[in-house]
């Protein structure tokens, strides 16, 4: 592995005490006189060569090692550890394991169901976090001081993924709601009347409920791609970004001063450079430069592709969850730069972990949870971000909001996520 590699992960992983990562050695031949914690390499992972090396858990304190053993040796004040956590760190943050996994669901996307950590049942538990927590220990344990962190969920990232502003103010929309009996024709000239009447037009809505957070920050995802050029049937409905209704979900937006990111098109995770295009439509609409991402479909692309902040200089991605079954993908639930697994390129695009998506909890495809499973795992999780001190970034469709399930569900995940701050 790369030196600058284990730097940044050792450093990353000391966290709010990146000084403690002096007292870190990864091998013997990395040794000086201030090295407390050793840590021996059980893996190797040499850049741009493929290694199919599968992980063989074993366990410390309940934690899963992917690499190494769980021996431990105590001596002259100095702990050594078989347990590669720079190797198992790297391994997971990186998504290497889908350079070996080529499966893939119907939209080409590694699915949970199908990764490691579901199979070991620790998808639901961010273990690299858990790798920060072993690292305290260990250092402390020869004498090493450290200021521990609050166990509070440090900030509430609440996203909207906007694949339509309204339901009953478009024909298609009108006709699909006729046709599935869920509204009368009196509701929907209600909508036709007045957008906020609209069930997707619910954005007053979200903000109320998310003025109820503190440390916490709401980005709506925007989709900007022009109905005019060829387009993926998956983007359907496109909006105008023109319209009187995208006019007045801009101005809810700049009035409660939430960000605005750019909800890439399906087509944008096999090529990236369609991102700068739609980027600077969305950015000429609306007058702000946009700094977020977030993959329609969550169709993030493959571990080893470029960065984003290299085609177009979007710093922050929001992508990086499983649709079919929340949990954490990368291990974390704190932001963490790209890491290319085969080149070990370290990237200034930094990855915000998604955490829980509505539908991943709803839908029978998925997870398909009644409400009260839904909201204890949800609760499990936001109690896992909390432990480590984490960002808890979740992912609410304002269309989810057209079903009851969606709507007695939301105001129960924001309360579990206040309780928690």
């Amino acid at each position: 592995m790369r030196t600058d590699i284990v730097k940044y992960i050792i450093e990353w992983l000391c966290n709010d005490n990146k000084h403690l990562s002096k007292y870190i050695a990864y091998g013997v031949e990395n040794v000086t006189q201030q090295s407390k914690l050793i840590i021996i390499p059980a893996v190797r992972f040499i850049p741009n060569v493929l290694n199919n090396e599968q992980p063989k858990i074993s366990y410390i304190d309940g934690t899963p090692i992917l690499f190494g053993s769980n021996v431990i040796e105590q001596k002259k004040g100095q702990i050594v550890v078989y347990a590669d956590i720079i190797a198992s760190t790297f391994y997971i943050v990186s998504r290497y394991e889908e350079l070996q996994n080529k499966h893939r669901d119907n939209h080409n996307r590694a699915t949970g169901k199908q990764s490691i950590a579901y199979k070991n049942n620790y998808l639901h538990r961010p273990v690299v976090d858990e790798y920060r927590t072993l690292i305290h220990k260990w250092l402390n344990s020869v004498g090493v001081d450290y200021t521990p962190s609050q166990k509070v969920i440090k900030k509430c990232i609440i996203t909207h993924d906007i694949d339509i502003i309204t339901a009953h103010r478009r024909v298609r929309g009108i006709i699909g709601s006729i046709k599935r009996k869920d509204y009368s024709i009196k509701q929907i000239l209600h909508s036709l009347k007045n957008a906020n009447n609209d069930p997707a037009f619910c954005f007053n809505y979200f903000t109320k409920q998310f003025n109820t957070l503190k440390n916490a920050k709401t980005i709506y995802f925007i989709k900007a791609v022009n109905k005019f050029l060829p387009h993926h049937k998956y983007d359907k409905p496109v909006y105008s970004i023109y319209g009187t209704d995208f006019t007045r979900l801009i101005n809810i937006i700049k009035e409660n001063k939430f960000e605005i990111g750019l909800h890439s098109s399906y087509a944008c995770a096999d090529n990236i450079s369609l991102i700068s295009t739609e980027k600077q439509r969305l950015q000429k609409r609306i007058g702000n430069a946009i700094t977020a991402n977030r993959y329609h479909y969550l169709r993030i692309p493959d571990a080893e592709a470029n960065s984003i902040y290299n085609i177009c200089q979007i710093e922050h991605d929001y992508s990086v969850g499983y649709a079919d079954i929340a949990g954490f993908r990368i291990g974390t639930c704190h932001p963490i730069k790209k890491i290319t697994p085969l080149s070990q390129t370290i990237h200034n695009e930094i990855i915000h972990p998604l955490v829980v998506m509505d539908c991943s909890l709803s839908e029978k495809h998925y997870m398909n949870l009644n409400i009260e499973q839904a909201l204890d795992y949800c609760n499990n999780i936001f109690k896992q971000i909390a432990l480590h001190n984490g960002e808890a970034v979740i992912l609410w469709h304002n269309t989810s909001m057209m079903q009851q399930y969606h709507k007695t569900l939301y105001p129960q995940i924001i309360n579990r996520l206040k309780q928690l701050q």
